[in-house]
């Protein structure tokens, strides 16, 4: 990469202090196609070891969502003896079939909306990274991961309602227990005491 300083001393200074982004972007810009040409091998490797039962129905480009940007990728599409389309170079991935982004990416997505709001994470990312996703991908990444979660404690819940056991998980080790107490004094009737006491206590994580 060749580099022409300014005459000026202003020139000079304009150039320096952004002169880090330069090489970042210029950088960045390499990678890319050092990743979009290991990718399209591997795709590649990929058709000539395939299966019998796979038959080539395409070769298109898709944009791959990486930490190094957007990436154009082109990748071919198969059909087995089912008739079903298969993506093996996404599945090696690790992509679903209508989510083009690499692990790296969605864990860093992950964590940033753990503490942040979807919309400041995709802010955030683009500006501290070369990722610009929207913040509309980043909720449902969240929502694909949280799913399995939730199904899980609404079929606990559903079971609790139902027998008043917790589920028994084994021997479980936590950084943090909450206990909580208290009592409500009711009035009788028809009983020898005039009051009684109600206690009630609950744990949590």
């Amino acid at each position: 990469m060749e580099i022409s300083l300014p005459q000026t001393v202003t020139e000079l200074k304009s150039f320096v202090s952004q002169l880090d982004k330069v090489i970042f972007d210029k950088a960045i810009e390499w990678a890319k196609q050092y990743y979009k040409t290991i990718i399209e091998t591997v795709d590649e490797a990929i058709s000539e070891n395939r299966s019998e039962q796979l038959s080539i129905e395409h070769c298109r480009e898709v944009w791959y969502q990486t930490c190094l940007g957007a990436v154009r990728i082109k990748r071919r599409q198969y059909r087995d003896r089912t008739g079903k389309y298969q993506y093996p170079l996404d599945k090696l991935i690790g992509m679903s079939q209508y989510q083009h982004t690499t692990a790296s990416v969605q864990n860093l997505a992950l964590e940033m909306a753990s503490f942040m709001s979807y919309r400041r994470s995709a802010e955030v990312l683009k500006k501290a990274s070369a990722i610009d996703l929207p913040h509309q991908t980043i909720w449902r990444m969240v929502a694909k991961a949280a799913d399995p979660y939730l199904k899980k404690a609404e079929s606990e819940l559903k079971w609790f309602m139902e027998t008043g056991e917790i589920p028994d998980e084994g021997s479980k080790s936590l950084t943090r227990l909450f206990l909580e107490a208290d009592g409500v004094m009711l009035s009788l009737q028809r009983e020898k005491q005039r009051k009684a006491e109600v206690k009630l206590g609950i744990a949590y994580e």
